[in-house]
């Protein structure tokens, strides 16, 4: 095999990998006030994603939280391009089945029982979660909370996601 058809095999190869990793949109559903509703590998959802007005860009506006708060952003314009087409009802093929792989970007204690943090899906979609500890009976236990237009739909996938949490950010609390 020559030098470029090997480098050709191994570019086809990559993208292949990389595009099997992606969050896939599962299911949408589009509603009369112009929001929407979108899950992703069938494992979450998130709800009231909007288009924005041409005159600011015309991209996908994800929800804002308690205050007015960023707890939702999508990381990838392949994705937003996606979910836009969506909105505008060209929604793609059917899915394959995916496993997002789940990435603490960002950790931080905010007081004695509480730790804020930024989790990435497969580097498309950041969502802010707040893991909270408490102790019952001599007994710790762990609360995971999140956006509130976040919503795990696959139990299974919350519950191995909330254990990786611990795992991996315990250690503040």
């Amino acid at each position: 095999m020559s030098f470029a058809k090997r480098i050709a095999a191994l570019a086809a190869f990559a993208s292949m990998a990389c595009a099997a990793g992606a969050l896939e949109i599962s299911g949408f559903r589009a509603y009369e006030d112009g929001s929407a509703e979108a899950e992703f590998c069938g494992k979450f959802k998130v709800e009231n994603i909007s288009l924005k007005s041409s005159s600011e860009g015309g991209g996908v506006e994800m929800p804002l939280d308690w205050g007015g708060y960023e707890n939702l952003i999508l990381t990838s314009p392949v994705l937003e391009g996606e979910i836009k087409n969506c909105l505008l009802g060209k929604c793609g093929a059917a899915p394959r089945k995916c496993e997002p792989k789940a990435e603490i970007i960002f950790s931080r204690k905010v007081n004695e029982r509480t730790v804020l943090l930024k989790a990435n899906f497969d580097g498309e979609l950041t969502a802010v979660f707040f893991l909270g500890a408490y102790k019952r009976l001599g007994k710790r236990y762990y609360r995971l909370s999140g956006a509130a237009d976040f919503e795990f739909t696959d139990k299974k996938y919350r519950k191995s996601f909330r254990e990786f949490v611990i795992k991996e950010v315990k250690n503040l609390l």
